[in-house]
């Protein structure tokens, strides 16, 4: 499923390094932008004509501040251009120049354009376009795509985005990854074709709950040792918010601080140890005094095709609540929204998944305290516990993560420790949509330099697959063969290692799990040493265990650019020979649907790799012109805002024939890399009958995304809509399940085999073709075994 909403999902296309740039960018930006903006923004700012301030552009911020400058002889137009110039001894991943407008406009798009220039730019540099408001990040764009490095001569570029309501300020800026030199100049901010800076003055909303300051510089609470009973209090306290948060109409419209209202709550906790009956009294008398609303006839229980039902049956539990907070919780469940929705929660738009832009990020709070720590805690569980679409497939009880949870959150953490108790439960969701972007690095093992070498899990084997080599052509991890299995790191087993790593790695299923683990296996510190112990297998079928010496680098190499795909070197469309055309969709473009077909035309068959993340919606281009008659291949469901926590299926999805069409066999390829729309697109592709999958396990995480904000200016988020077959049969989890399940082997990567598309070709082509022609197609395209880009 296309993840929209997502924060710079594009760059997870051009892999690791652009991933950890985006995510490294919207927390230093966040920082650096705090009360600095520019409105309206002259041209002599925009184009650089202001006096430099130290060396560097007027009215602009960014940095390091020794990156940036100005250049009075190298010019576009006026007397100068602004720089950013890095070496390849940068202690920092990247560079940023920046400047930041108030979001108060009207209008519809904002385009963000300037003329740039580069010299021996060694990664990338480009344009990104971003906007904030109370979640922190509202939406995030970029044209990193553009693949812009090297020598550049002077050219326009641009990046656009709808200007979004929920938006309090637009943050635009040039970024500089790696070493190079970077000229910007003569840059354009317009807003519907016309200068930023003409457009429509408007107010930004501000709420009653707005006026609201008791805890905006903390809680006061500091860390507490909760006894069992405290825990307890902490829980039902917790659900009784969440479930008021969702119904009562005076927080829906935002007219109380429900955030604050917690920690006032908590505050009472803190205070005075409460028993359990008069805890319950107690939060009887904070309802009444929150006002309790009249019964609202118009509301409707849950209709149509429900797949999760409302999850509130608790609350006429009389003897576990008593009676005063089940009267109370009974009366503002029916005294609920008819429409649903909320400052917190709206659906957006024609896809139906949610959007928390209205919760807070209280991204000012550098250290984060018990008190927001367990608000964090609070929003988290609430939001998967009211509106993930997959709640019925979490392996423990929901309410227990959140009692085992609590204890931890109240103790005393530092940022680290905070990030990471958050990883742990967010682990627990079994989505791998859900980690925390904004402190995956917190995950162990940690560090800022890595072993560069790639390792996949086949069968749960630690797998060298890849090798890049450096500029001069040898091999950087020195002593390591394709195929080696990696059987211990400085003297402890891979398997052990794996066990204690696990419960911080988000992630839907086992295979995506490990797949996320090898590729951070050689993290740790920089220039330290680490002995990786390998078994390596002989051609006679031996094993042999070999210690080997590796030193952990910042990947100053060509580095792993096939790093998350695994499909083939070369061309988008590549002829196979034997009647078989080749496709990759990781390098596809809209439109390519057709080029494709009529590639294929004369062919027997058709492969389609999806071993990568698709950069261009495919699903009907290319899937209508692979059917032969109008077929369902999906379902979604999404929530019901009038009654919180329900999902309702809606109609099935059609592919519909288009022309040119390609009428004979298909074969999609699928492994653990292929995640979210390459999931999706796999669903359309293979709903022909002639069509089958070929492979293993895919990440099982399908549903547009939907991002939301913890305190301290942490951000996660949750797959927003379940993804089914026709016939209700999930895919969360499950993943798209082969028709013929292959996993390659250590010795079909030490021979350079692409074991997966062998057996696709074998199922195409028939009995009739000879395995030796099969396996020299199949090859990988580089001389043996793969040490650049697979």
């Amino acid at each position: 499923m296309p993840e929209q909403t997502r924060a710079g999902v594009r760059a997870a296309r051009l892999g690791l390094r652009i991933r950890v740039s985006v995510a490294a960018l919207l927390v230093v930006v966040a920082v650096a932008g705090r009360g600095r903006a520019q409105d309206p923004v002259s041209d002599a700012v925009l184009r650089f004509e202001t006096t430099p301030e130290d060396g560097r552009p007027g009215g602009w911020f960014g940095g390091p501040p020794e990156h940036l400058g100005v250049d009075e002889q190298i010019v576009h137009g006026g007397d100068r251009s602004a720089t950013i110039t890095r070496s390849f001894e940068e202690d920092s991943e990247f560079s940023t120049l920046t400047l930041r407008v108030p979001a108060g406009r009207v209008g519809q798009r904002i385009v963000f354009k300037a003329w740039v220039r580069s010299r021996e730019v060694v990664n990338f540099f480009g344009l990104w376009l971003r906007q904030d408001g109370r979640a922190g990040t509202v939406d995030f764009q970029h044209n990193y795509e553009l693949d812009l490095k090297g020598d550049q001569e002077w050219r326009e570029v641009a990046v656009s985005t709808v200007l979004s309501d929920r938006a309090e300020s637009v943050f635009f800026g040039v970024i500089l990854n790696g070493p190079g030199k970077v000229w910007i100049d003569d840059v354009e901010l317009l807003l519907d074709g016309k200068p930023w800076r003409e457009a429509e003055v408007r107010e930004l909303e501000r709420l009653p709950m707005d006026d609201d300051t008791r805890f905006t510089g903390g809680s006061n609470l500091g860390p507490k040792a909760l006894s069992e009973t405290q825990v307890e209090r902490v829980a039902e306290l917790i659900e009784v918010w969440g479930f008021v948060k969702a119904h009562h109409p005076k927080v829906l419209r935002g007219e109380v601080h429900w955030d604050f209202e917690l920690l006032r709550a908590l505050g009472e906790l803190w205070r005075k140890p409460m028993a359990a009956v008069e805890h319950r009294r107690w939060m009887a008398s904070w309802l009444e005094e929150l006002g309790l609303p009249e019964r609202c006839d118009s509301c409707k229980p849950p209709d149509g095709d429900v797949h999760l039902p409302t999850r509130h049956d608790w609350i006429f539990d009389e003897e576990r609540l008593g009676s005063e907070l089940t009267a109370a919780l009974v009366k503002i469940h029916a005294g609920r929204l008819p429409e649903g929705g909320s400052v917190y929660v709206r659906l957006n738009p024609g896809v139906g998944n949610p959007d928390f832009g209205g919760e807070q990020a209280y991204a000012h709070l550098d250290f984060v305290d018990a008190g927001f720590r367990l608000l964090a805690l609070a929003r988290l569980w609430d939001v998967v516990d009211r509106w993930f679409p997959y709640r019925d497939l979490i392996d423990t009880p929901w309410p227990e993560v959140l009692r085992a949870a609590i204890p931890r959150f109240a103790a005393e953490l530092d940022g680290s420790g905070y990030k990471l108790e958050l990883l742990r439960v967010i682990a627990e969701i079994r989505d791998t949509h859900a980690n925390l972007w904004s402190g995956v690095n917190e995950r162990p093992p940690t560090g800022d330099c890595s072993v560069d070498a790639g390792v996949r899990f086949l069968r749960d084997e630690a797998t060298v697959w890849a090798l890049p080599s450096s500029e001069a052509g040898k091999p950087v991890a020195a002593g390591l063969e394709i195929g080696d299995v990696v059987t211990h790191l400085d003297g402890r087993s891979v398997a052990e290692l794996v066990a204690e790593w696990s419960p911080f790695y988000a992630a839907s299923n086992v295979p995506t799990r490990l797949r996320d683990i090898g590729r951070s296996l050689g993290l740790g510190e920089c220039d330290a040493g680490t002995v990786w112990t390998v078994e390596r297998r002989t051609e006679r079928g031996s094993k042999e265990a070999i210690d080997v010496e590796l030193v952990r680098s910042r990947r100053k190499t060509t580095g792993l650019p096939g790093g998350f795909t695994h499909d083939r070197a070369g061309e988008t469309i590549q002829d196979l020979g034997a009647d078989v055309l080749y496709v990759k969709l990781s390098s596809v473009k809209q439109g390519d649907g057709q080029r494709i077909v009529e590639a294929a035309a004369g062919k027997k068959a058709l492969v389609v790799d999806l071993r990568n993340y698709p950069s261009a919606f495919m699903v009907f281009e290319l899937g209508g012109r692979l059917v032969k008659k109008n077929s369902p291949f999906a379902r979604f469901t999404s929530a019901d805002l009038g009654n919180p926590g329900a999902f309702r299926y809606g109609p099935s999805l059609f592919l519909s024939p288009l022309q040119p069409s390609f009428d004979g066999p298909v074969a999609v390829l699928v492994d653990e890399v292929s995640q979210s729309s390459a999931e999706y697109t796999a669903m359309a592709l293979s709903v022909d009958d002639d069509a089958v999958v070929v492979g293993s396990m895919t990440a099982g995480a399908d549903g547009n995304v939907s991002p939301l904000a913890l305190p301290g200016g942490q951000r996660t988020m949750i797959s927003g809509i379940g993804v089914f077959y026709p016939d209700k049969t999930p895919t969360q989890r499950i993943g798209i399940v082969p028709d013929i399940e292959v996993i390659p082997t250590p010795e079909g990567l030490r021979d350079g085999r692409d074991e997966v598309l062998e057996a696709a070709l074998r199922h195409l082509l028939g009995d009739g073709a000879e395995e030796v022609a099969i396996r020299e197609v199949a090859a990988w395209p580089l001389a043996k075994p793969p040490t650049g880009t697979p």
